[in-house]
């Protein structure tokens, strides 16, 4: 037992230090990732692998998307590492108005992530020109039926 523990332990150490170029050699990186951290044999590991992660600057916007669809809303992560990852990804998608990171958060978060100003007025300028956005933020917020 204790010779699993400290095997997972190095795995979440290398986990945490690959460099995240490294995933795109597979052919499907977001589900390499998301199994990867799932293979982890504690929730405390993965969390810990994503905390490592919020401390580098590197963290390229695909990743910040999966981490939120594939990981956060999939699996067992600490309620504090999922709302610093929630934050990171808002404030990635006001900075970068990627739309699959816009379309995750309104998926994931829901009228949850309309209470957020920014991301909510960001949310509206890209449903204008993307339908998967569009149909995210229509789930979101749904607008009473008339009858």
């Amino acid at each position: 037992m204790k010779e699993s523990a400290r095997r997972s332990s190095s795995y979440a150490a290398d986990l945490a230090r690959l460099a995240f170029s490294a995933w795109q050699s597979f052919d499907q990186p977001r589900g390499a990732l998301a199994f990867a951290l799932q293979a982890l044999v504690t929730g405390c590991s993965r969390d810990e692998v994503l905390e490592d992660w919020l401390k580098r600057s590197d963290i390229p916007v695909w990743l910040c998307d999966s981490v939120v669809f594939d990981v956060l809303r999939t699996q067992s992560v600490a309620s504090e590492t999922a709302a610093r990852w929630f934050a990171f990804a808002e404030r990635t998608a006001v900075a970068t108005s990627d739309p699959s990171l816009v379309e995750t958060l309104l998926w994931v978060l829901g009228r949850q992530a309309l209470e957020h100003g920014e991301l909510a007025e960001l949310a509206g300028e890209v449903a204008k020109t993307n339908a998967k956005v569009r149909r995210a933020l229509e789930a979101a917020a749904p607008t009473p039926s008339s009858g």
